[in-house]
């Protein structure tokens, strides 16, 4: 697998950099990640959907995680991550398809 390259954002969300995602992660760096969580109801009964993550994942391997979830590239956007419902779901959707509900710092 290449090696992805994301941008290092600061407390206020604006780009200062690029680095590789081990290096972000290693030195606990800020930087953008896409969460698509998808949920449902039938009747009363209401549904949060996850996947379970792969066992061959190196981070928290077969565990339950959120239904679509990624990292935003270096040349991404936001809203170019709404890839990763198609890359692990096999769904096709738009942000417009989408409702946001706003950036979560943590």
């Amino acid at each position: 697998m290449d090696t992805e390259h994301i941008t290092i954002v600061d407390e206020q969300r604006k780009p200062v950099g690029i680095a590789s995602r081990a290096d972000i992660h290693r030195k606990g760096l800020w930087h953008e990640t896409f969460h698509c969580w998808m949920v449902g109801r039938e009747e009363n009964h209401y549904y949060i959907y996850l996947q379970r993550r792969s066992a061959h994942k190196i981070d928290f391997p077969s565990l339950f995680d959120i239904t679509a979830a990624g990292h935003i590239l270096a040349n991404e956007t936001i809203e170019d991550g709404v890839r990763e419902v198609h890359e692990e779901l096999g769904i096709e959707v738009t942000m417009n398809e989408l409702i946001p509900l706003g950036a979560i710092e943590d």
